[in-house]
């Protein structure tokens, strides 16, 4: 044990780094959840041989930068399907935004060390040492939170998103992803101090809590359940899922609008005996080139398919049932005086016209959460004339819609009323406890998404997100790609259907059932934070009554 200790302890910088890039293993699509336990573990190990602040930080932001570099490569992919900027600029946007991430695992591990020295434990005892862990528990709580609300925020793969397919995903619906990240951190912690334990002195000394390691291991191995679970499709579900399978190279491409469509209809229209059945029909993200909106400038329709929206929404309307609601994603403009002046990022609700057939705009839901350099690009003065643009075709930003909304199926649809549909457009859904109207709690979640963009990590950890998001609110989601992964994800995080990336087909369900709401839906972020200040407040009550009854006894 000490011969692979010394190394960690003489080299700690490079250990800190590789160990955050090791991490990167325990999240999709490799799931080695016993690896990321192992580079926190490392990481605990480092900084409780430290008293001092500064090194402290410089541990954490440098086990975050190997971390944020794995895991977020996916990133540099996107940049191949853009012709705005060179290629090889995705790697550095990686390397850019790992530098920024990192400061957070920085920051938990600076504010848990700068309370200890506050406290004054050393760090040269196990009491003090369990202190120092609470307190990273409790300060990687809320840098994790805060990761998704500063800067307009990013809450993509908290640690706990590691844990998915293990015990600690039953604490979700309780503290929530930020919460169970904390816990994560103990379970590293604890697999640390009994491997410490485990040599041979210490068996001989009669000390055998290190042979505790053992069965820990093999209880949250056993906890290890995969949940996926694929269920064939009905002839008489009410729902029909479309992947088209559109690459990201093709999707911008004016002369494949055609084949695009094409290919969504021909997946949409109702099955053997699904005549009689009224179904929604869900479509991904951006799905359609056209505008359904009437009203804006003739110009706006010149490279679209049908040339106006009621031609649009006539075809539509060829591949619907009477009874029928198709949800879209798409592009709402916004003119003022004939000038364009921004975009949304849509999802369109139809139903049929009953007097010709045609499909009808029922309602409009608009992305509130944007992606920065995808939708907008920030600081747009001064990085535009630098060359920085966006990575989605055009010059003009998309604008922010209102927030989480619930769409009501209307009463003139029998089969579908009352049914609520809450909607989160792709990025959204990664922000923990802000997907939802908490007054007016949906059924399910329709998330399309387009996931064409992240080559083949990144839509397996969009998907992770998605399970995260359903376990926390108790709500099945249903989640729409071009080309993959497009699932239904059951309340309990479960995936009962799924289409695997680079595939056309369609699924066919029922809609599935919503849970009543859980302690984090009713309360939200609350919760973590909430969780992770009674850790700071009892780990620092304790300390200091240990110590002044230390104190007491020397007297």
């Amino acid at each position: 044990m000490s011969k692979i200790i010394s190394p960690l302890k003489n080299y700690s910088g490079t250990s800190a780094l590789i160990a955050g890039a090791l991490s990167a293993m325990g999240f999709a699509p490799l799931g080695l959840w016993p690896i990321s336990l192992a580079s926190l573990a490392i990481l605990i190990y480092l900084l409780i041989q430290t008293e001092s602040i500064k090194n402290s930080f410089h541990l954490g932001w440098l086990w975050g930068l190997g971390h944020f570099i794995i895991s977020l490569q996916w990133l540099a992919f996107s940049f191949t399907f853009q012709d705005a900027m060179p290629v090889w600029l995705g790697y550095f946007a990686v390397l850019a935004i790992s530098l920024y991430f990192a400061l957070y695992p920085a920051i938990a591990a600076a504010s848990a060390r700068w309370i200890s020295v506050r406290l004054g434990p050393k760090t040269n005892s196990n009491g003090a040492a369990i202190a120092f862990i609470a307190l990273l528990s409790a300060t990687w709580i809320i840098s994790e939170w805060l990761r998704s609300v500063v800067f307009t925020g990013s809450g993509w793969n908290p640690m706990s998103a590691s844990m998915i397919d293990t015990i600690l995903a039953q604490f979700l619906p309780w503290i929530g992803s930020y919460g169970v990240s904390g816990l994560v951190i103990i379970i590293a912690a604890i697999s640390m101090m009994l491997l410490r334990q485990l040599t041979w002195a210490q068996i001989k000394a009669k000390n055998y809590w290190g042979l505790a390691f053992f069965p820990f291991i093999i209880f949250l191995t056993i906890s290890s359940i995969k949940l996926d679970k694929n269920i064939s499709s009905s002839e008489h579900s009410n729902m029909t899922i479309v992947q088209p399978n559109i690459s990201q190279a093709d999707k911008y491409r004016v002369d494949y609008n055609q084949s695009n469509y094409q290919k969504l209809s021909e997946l949409s229209v109702p099955l053997a005996g699904q005549d009689n059945i009224s179904r929604i029909i869900l479509w991904p993200e951006a799905a359609i080139p056209d505008y359904l909106e009437s009203g804006y400038p003739q110009r706006a329709y010149f490279n679209t398919i049908g040339g106006s929206a009621d031609n649009a929404l006539t075809e539509i309307g060829k591949i619907m049932g009477a009874n029928d609601i198709l949800l879209t994603g798409g592009t709402r403009l916004e003119f003022e005086n004939n000038a364009l002046l921004g975009a949304r990022n849509s999802v369109m609700v139809l139903k049929k016209n009953d007097s010709n057939d045609s499909a009808e705009l029922l309602a409009t839901y608009d992305k509130a959460h944007l992606l920065p350099f995808g939708e907008y690009l920030p600081l747009r003065p001064i990085l535009e004339p630098l060359g920085i643009a966006r990575l989605v075709p055009g010059e003009i930003d998309f604008w922010s819609g209102k927030g989480p909304e619930t769409i009501t199926i209307a009463s003139d649809h029998p089969e579908f009323s009352g049914v609520k549909i809450g909607i989160q457009i792709c990025y959204e859904l990664v922000f923990s406890g802000r997907i939802i109207d908490r007054d007016n709690r949906p059924d399910f979640i329709f998330s399309p998404s387009n996931d064409a963009w992240f080559g083949p990590w990144g839509p397996p950890q969009h998907q992770s997100q998605g399970r995260l998001r359903a376990i926390e609110e108790g709500l099945p989601i249903v989640r729409v790609t071009p080309t993959g992964v497009s699932s239904i994800i059951q309340k309990d995080g479960r995936i009962s259907n799924r289409i695997a990336a680079g595939v056309a087909d369609r699924i066919d369900a029922a809609i599935p059932n919503s849970g009543p709401p859980t302690f984090f839906a009713k309360h939200g972020n609350a919760i973590p934070i909430a969780f992770a200040l009674l850790i700071l407040f009892f780990t620092s009550i304790s300390t200091i009554a240990i110590a002044c009854s230390r104190r007491y006894r020397n007297i």
